[in-house]
């Protein structure tokens, strides 16, 4: 889309051809002239000729490649530059009459004979400039039919295109400053005007009508760079460095000390690599969000860069979070982001990718972008990238090694990374001088943690204050942590109950005693303390938690679905549907129940996970969520907590889940529950669409992705969704969406059904059955065995008549390999159903 006003472009070129014709005519009417002036004028014109000839073979060759739709007038505006050329050869044959040699001036003689030509040609000059004035009277006839509101010319396409683009959601500007939806499209739509309204007088001069048309394209181009920009973003993009705990933060004194760390003069004067590595649970992640904000981090890295602008674009990956969280794709994606608000030049670099914003991005284009950052970056940019977690890459270690080092490559790139100490990361940076071990200087930090902690803990008494144990306590504590951050702060947590309670030295000192030395024998005893009739539920808990690809987030009402489940199995089924007539009254908001539901939904939680799960507030302070409006999440304590449970329970857990409990049918009932619940929360758009955020469908994205997803992973075992609980959240959906025009267009969905017809939608929409809903459904987001599975010889006729291609509704699915799939599927299927109605046996 960047170039996609190419006509507006040509046009303009047009325009400027023909004023600098009728300057041209002018000077060659003239009886004396300067050798300078002639040289300057000729030159002018034939590069003018140049950019007009330039712009058809353009539009011709985007006409060849299927890349560019016309209309008439389109078409015809393509067709006045040949009229431009042969212009133009004429007033060419006529000015090399008026040439004279470099460095003369004409005399006497000279300047008769100019003279001469002028009468000569004058005629001829007339003709050539009422063929001016009349290509321009044909091209403003031409302009006004393809502005116009009926017109179906790509040029207005394209406007409404982005005006739809800008109706979804707030539009950002490379800098990062957010505009008004109503501004922006105030600002396209007064440019278009004032391209008409000039057009309607009888005396536009090209030089208007050009200045009109390129201030059009200037809004196209920005709007444009803003729609890339956005594109970089997905919801969880800030999520992990916010929710890293603050409650272990250290006073870090030792980390910027160049005596026991070289990591300031790394900082200073380096290029490279530097590695911290740490062990589980050492603080590696609150030592890189501290570096991020550290003054004298800032004031180093701005002797690094000298001059030159400094940009510390970060990343954390997230074993347990959403695939953007764990992944290269999402690493790219942030980093990039986050360089363009600092650095707007970077815009260059991004849209330098011909791509369409609403594709999603590959890691083979962001890297494509990132060849092109140094070249595009203001005043030689430096970058300082923070990227933490390398071992919770969801991939080969391999693979987040490389990238890490054509990052650092680059020019002006270096990189400070985080991780576990496993062998392939030593191996790749172990031997490099720039580099630290967590564990091997946290040791005050600890202990400065602790007695602030638990001296300073208000219920402490004098008397407990004064005891010379508590001293030795605090000491003792600092001894068996072992440099692992995560176990002091759950004993000091549980040590601070004691001294709420008023307890005894002897009583403190005995939990000490008492609690387990190793994390994993932390959690070990948490297990057991869970009641044996809430097993079952736990279980299932902790299983959608361990599942990365059940979920983007596991919402916090879980366990009130989960609880629901065990009663009844169908639960989702057999939970009323919601009434439109209810949804669409002014009085009617869920909000209210979801918050209920959540403050239960925690009691829940604290009841069956205990100390294994955490619950997250819904995040509207993190970039990418609705207002207030993000769904709370549930997830494991600790990365550590997934590897223990994995690596010690994962059997026992899948066996008290139940035989039948399968981790996506789990999800894909609990998205169609929620949707029930909270219809108008999930999908209502009115409300809850203009989130300010640049996302546009966030509040469909909780509910319908992860059913969706559920749904495709299912499709990997080759066994179908049940079309009674694909039928019960398409009703769902629709119900609340109360036939929005958006919302069918985003998810491919018929506008109603026959048999829905008390949702009242109106007349206006087509009218199709559920069976072939569920159809498009299916095929528009790969569930392949459910098209194997359901299909009927005459869907093809009956998805035709409800004005959908099977074969194009394939081709719009975000898998790859599930569209490959289905369009493969989808081709069997017409050649049986033509080997069929041939009366042909087939194979």
């Amino acid at each position: 889309m960047a170039e996609a006003l190419v006509f507006v472009g040509l046009a303009g070129n047009i325009l400027q051809f023909i004023e600098q014709g009728y300057h041209l005519i002018k000077f060659c009417s003239k009886t004396y002239h300067s050798s300078e002036g002639a040289a300057s004028i000729s030159k002018q014109f034939q590069l003018l000729t140049e950019d007009v000839e330039a712009a058809k073979n353009e539009v011709e060759r985007r006409k060849r490649s299927g890349t560019l739709s016309a209309s008439e007038d389109e078409l015809v505006i393509s067709k006045y530059a040949a009229e431009c050329e042969k212009v133009a050869a004429e007033l060419n044959s006529i000015l090399a009459k008026f040439a004279i040699p470099d460095g003369k001036t004409p005399g006497l003689f000279r300047a008769f004979g100019l003279s001469v030509y002028a009468v000569k040609y004058r005629s001829k000059l007339e003709q050539l400039e009422a063929k001016l004035a009349d290509l321009q009277s044909r091209l403003q006839a031409r302009l006004a039919r393809l502005f116009s509101e009926q017109s179906h010319s790509a040029t207005m396409s394209v406007l409404s295109t982005l005006a739809s683009a800008v109706q979804q959601g707030h539009q950002r500007t490379a800098a990062g400053v957010e505009s008004s939806r109503h501004d922006v499209l105030d600002a396209l739509q007064k440019s278009r005007q004032d391209i008409l309204d000039a057009l309607q007088r009888s005396d536009p001069t090209p030089s208007e009508l050009v200045r009109l048309l390129t201030s059009l394209q200037s809004q196209q181009r920005k709007l444009h760079e803003a729609r890339i920009i956005n594109s970089l973003l997905f919801p969880e993009i800030k999520q992990r460095r916010a929710e890293i705990d603050k409650a272990c933060e250290m006073s870090l004194s030792w980390l910027l000390d160049p005596q026991k760390v070289n990591l300031l003069d790394w900082l200073r004067h380096e290029n490279g690599i530097y590695w911290i590595t740490g062990l589980a649970g050492s603080g590696k992640s609150t030592i890189m969000k501290y570096l991020l904000s550290s003054p004298a981090v800032g004031g180093a890295l701005s002797e690094w860069a000298g001059q030159s602008r400094l940009v510390t674009p970060s990343f954390f990956f997230w074993i347990g979070g959403t695939p953007m969280q764990k992944s290269i794709l999402g690493l790219l994606q942030t980093l990039l982001y986050e360089m363009v608000q600092a650095d707007p030049a970077l815009v260059a670099a991004i849209c330098s990718v011909q791509r369409n914003p609403e594709e999603p991005w590959t890691v083979d284009e962001l890297f494509e972008v990132f060849l092109n950052v140094p070249s595009a970056s203001s005043e030689g940019t430096k970058f300082c990238c923070f990227i933490d977690g390398l071992d919770e890459y969801d991939g080969e270690e391999k693979t987040v090694i490389e990238t890490m080092q054509r990052l650092s490559a680059l020019p002006g790139f270096k990189i400070c990374v985080a991780s576990r100490p496993w062998n392939a990361f030593k191996r790749a940076y172990g031997k490099n001088p720039w580099s630290f071990a967590v564990e091997d200087f946290i040791k005050d930090d600890i202990a400065a943690y602790v007695r602030v902690e638990l001296a300073t803990h208000s219920p402490v008494t004098e008397s407990v204050m004064n005891d010379k144990r508590f001293t030795a306590l605090q000491d003792e504590v600092v001894a068996r942590a072992q440099g692992v951050w995560l176990w002091v702060y759950l004993v000091v947590r549980d040590m601070q109950k004691d001294l709420d309670s008023s307890e005894t030295m002897d009583h403190v000192w005995g939990r000490l005693e008492q609690f387990p030395r190793s994390l994993e024998e932390y959690f070990d005893r948490v297990l057991k303390k869970i009641d044996p009739i809430d097993l079952l539920e736990t279980a299932r808990i902790l299983l959608l938690l361990l599942e990365p690809s059940a979920f983007d987030r596991v919402p916090l009402v879980t366990p009130i679905f989960i609880e629901a489940e065990r009663q009844d199995a169908e639960y989702a089924i057999h939970t009323d549907r919601p009434k439109a007539v209810e949804m669409f009254s002014v009085a009617y908001d869920d909000r209210d129940k979801v918050r209920r539901d959540e403050r239960l939904a925690r009691i829940r939680l604290n009841e069956r996970c205990r100390d294994l799960v955490v619950a997250q507030p819904r995040d509207d302070s993190i970039e990418g969520s609705p207002d207030g409006l993000g769904w709370g999440h549930i997830q494991l304590l600790h990365r550590t907590v997934a590897d223990y449970l994995n690596d010690k329970h994962l059997p026992t857990l899948k066996q008290a889940a139940g035989p039948s409990f399968s981790v996506f049918d789990c999800s894909i009932n609990m998205m169609v529950a929620a949707a029930k619940a909270y219809p108008r929360l999930c999908f209502y758009w009115e409300d809850y669409l203009d989130c300010g955020n640049g996302h546009e469908r966030y509040p469909i994205q909780q509910p319908f992705h992860s059913f969706v997803k559920a749904a495709q992973t299912r499709e990997l075992a080759d066994t179908p969704i049940s079309g009674t609980i694909l039928e019960e959240f398409l009703y769902t959906l629709l119900a609340a969406s109360g036939g929005s025009d958006q919302l069918q267009e985003a998810l491919e969905l018929p506008p109603t059904v026959s048999q829905y017809a008390e949702l009242g939608f109106g007349s206006g929409y087509k009218t199709i059955d559920a069976e072939t809903m569920m159809m498009v459904f299916a095929i528009s987001n790969s569930l392949t065995s459910y098209i194997r599975s359901s299909w009927r010889l005459d869907f093809f006729d009956r998805i035709a008549e409800a004005g959908y291609d099977p074969l194009t509704l394939a081709e719009k699915s975000a898998s790859e390999a599930g569209k490959a799939a289905t369009v493969i599927l989808l081709t069997e299927l017409r050649a049986s159903q033509t080997l069929s109605d041939l009366a042909l046996p087939v194979d």
